[in-house]
């Protein structure tokens, strides 16, 4: 069992075509690596692959019973049915010839610290609104550790977030198999995202982005707030940026043991957790780079990015279409609206929408 066999795509060698074997999110980073733009390096274990773990043990007619008895009305039931479903996934063995087919291709990618991210592969059109990608791990950096995020990557299909909204949308599918991507670690100095237009207002001369420093993760994992900014598009002028103070960051423990999380949290400095987190010709090139991406793909992008210490480059993690939003030419949603009463509450809007209602904490 090697590459050849469609077991395992190179993202270098994987394009838009292999989607229904790689994922969405994988087909366009093969894109954009075969296009020279600054991918991390790695591999897609294809959903053959899943189909073929589920087959070795004996675990497609259960988990198709199970899909079959589910009812998005009845969340008690939705969770039970999700927590089996993902402790037979987990319990289950990776076939030798698989496991085998992975570690020869970590070896092959250098060993040290990778990521890992599974993303669900639809055999039904996506209408948009489905959630991102099923599972990510960061900073692994053994064998042993790679096959068992890949394993969690598989059971994430059985989420209670999955399981709820597919039996929602495609009651009568039962065939969702993810592909799990690896990609070389990228440590980072400042990471995170960049959108080649302003989602709230529906505009697409402008850009909007967030940067923390270290991980990106530490957005999902700790109570950080990111920088945020807006700048125009065609000229990379900064339009607006809104600090935010930092106390820590999230960066790779490497004296982690196996098993263990190889990820922790570091105290910043004061004037480190002050500091504006990319300069102006810093977003400048991150600007260029995003209206690079967009064109190449013919559509607005959500970009996750990463850049490591003492370099220029910044490294393309992920990259998700912006579809339903404005595309060039269509009217931008009005940026003021006619409000009365006592202004109680602000934040960042993360869908747009206005609302009315009884306010409770």
């Amino acid at each position: 069992m090697n590459a050849t066999d469609g077991l395992i795509l190179w993202t270098e060698r994987t394009s838009r075509a292999h989607q229904p074997q790689v994922g969405e999110k994988a087909a366009l980073l093969g894109e954009l690596a075969h296009l020279g733009f600054p991918v991390p390096p790695g591999f897609t274990v294809t959903t053959r692959v899943f189909a073929a773990f589920l087959d070795a043990n004996n675990l497609a007619e259960p988990l198709a019973r199970r899909w079959g008895n589910l009812s998005p009305d009845n969340p008690g039931r939705v969770l039970a049915t999700s927590s089996k479903m993902m402790k037979l996934a987990l319990q289950a063995t990776v076939p030798k010839e698989i496991a085998e087919a992975v570690r020869s291709a970590y070896q092959k990618l250098g060993g040290g610290p990778v990521a890992v991210w599974a993303d669900g592969v639809k055999s039904v059109p996506d209408d948009g609104s489905a959630a991102g990608y099923l599972f990510s791990q960061s900073n692994i950096q053994t064998e042993q550790g790679l096959l068992e995020a890949i394993k969690q990557g598989w059971a994430a299909t059985f989420a209670p977030r999955e399981v709820h909204y597919r039996a929602d949308h495609y009651p009568s599918q039962t065939d969702l198999a993810p592909a799990v991507m690896v990609q070389r670690m990228v440590q980072p100095e400042v990471s995170g995202v960049l959108m080649t237009l302003d989602p709230f207002y529906n505009d697409d001369s402008k850009v909007v982005g967030e940067a923390v420093w270290g991980l990106g993760r530490v957005l999902s994992e700790e109570p950080v707030t990111p920088e945020a900014f807006i700048l125009e598009k065609n000229t990379a002028r900064l339009i607006s940026r809104k600090p935010a103070v930092q106390r820590h960051k999230l960066v790779q423990d490497s004296t982690a043991a196996p098993g263990s999380s190889a990820n922790t949290a570091v105290d910043l400095s004061e004037d480190e957790g002050h500091r504006s987190r990319l300069t102006e010709s810093q977003l400048e090139r991150l600007v260029h780079l995003g209206c690079e991406i967009e064109a190449a793909l013919g559509e607005p992008v959500e970009v996750e990015w990463a850049k490591p210490p003492a370099e220029a480059t910044f490294y393309v993690l992920q990259v998700r279409p912006l579809r339903g939003f404005s595309a060039s030419g269509r009217a931008v949603r009005p940026g003021s609206h006619d409000m009365t009463g006592k202004l109680l509450l602000t934040g960042d809007p993360v869908t747009p929408a206005l609302c009315s209602g009884r306010v409770r904490v």
